[in-house]
């Protein structure tokens, strides 16, 4: 999302450079106009300069009412840029390099991090639930939840998601583990990384396979054979 807004931002200030240089464009010709018109009535009657005022005003003018209306163009189109600038501030800044780490986390987020200090890094969040001992907060645009301690504000555990059924109001997560595994890989290719799974739960829910995979500090959960979710318990 930065980098779209970012983006965004920086073609409007090409464009606003753009209207700039066909202001100044616009004002060369107005001057020209105006020194081609000295140089050809210096020698005429009065009757024929005023006629000849007349056509030069009615071109200048129109070349004028376009200056106009490109100024004010280009002084929305700065504005609108100047309203972007501050959402882009205002946009995570967790570092996407950072992997998810069993047992830990991923980066600034890990368990045991203080909501101060991650309201910080990612924004306040959306409260989803509050129970007797922890409370939810889902993170959806970065496609992250994590659950925090009631009485210490401590992060217990750290949800990822890619589209998990019922969850797909978040966004995908773009990242992946410390072993390399990413939304893409295997039931296998999970168990090679992380050896033999501590449990391992399956059922179906309306109609849909799924599959739940624990191991030491981390657990994968599939969909249709399709990964859905990557979880950092509490210990």
């Amino acid at each position: 999302m930065g980098h779209e807004y970012s983006n965004l931002c920086v073609c409007i200030r090409l464009f606003v450079v753009e209207i700039r240089g066909w202001i100044a464009w616009g004002q060369v010709q107005a001057s020209g106009m105006s020194r081609w018109y000295n140089s050809q009535t210096m020698d005429l009657s009065y009757e024929a300069r005023k006629r000849k005022t007349r056509s030069l005003s009615s071109a200048s003018g129109g070349c004028m009412k376009r200056i106009h209306w490109l100024f004010i163009l280009g002084i929305v189109m700065q504005a609108a840029c100047r309203l972007f600038v501050p959402t882009i501030e205002m946009l995570p800044q967790v570092q996407p390099d950072e992997a998810i780490v069993a047992g830990y986390g991923w980066g600034e987020v890990h368990l045991g991090a203080r909501k101060e200090k991650l309201d910080k890094i990612l924004g306040e969040g959306e409260l989803l639930d509050t129970y007797s001992d922890i409370y939810f907060v889902d993170y959806l645009a970065i496609g992250l939840q994590i659950s925090f301690s009631v009485n210490s504000n401590e992060v217990q555990a750290i949800f990822f998601y890619n589209n998990q059924k019922s969850s797909e109001r978040f966004s995908t997560f773009a990242g992946k583990t410390s072993t390399g595994i990413d939304w893409n890989s295997t039931v296998e290719e999970v168990i090679d990384a992380y050896g033999p799974p501590i449990q391992d739960y399956h059922g179906a829910d309306s109609g849909i396979p799924w599959r739940r995979l624990v191991f030491d500090g981390i657990d994968f959960r599939f969909e249709d054979n399709k990964m859905v979710r990557i979880a950092v318990p509490g210990r």
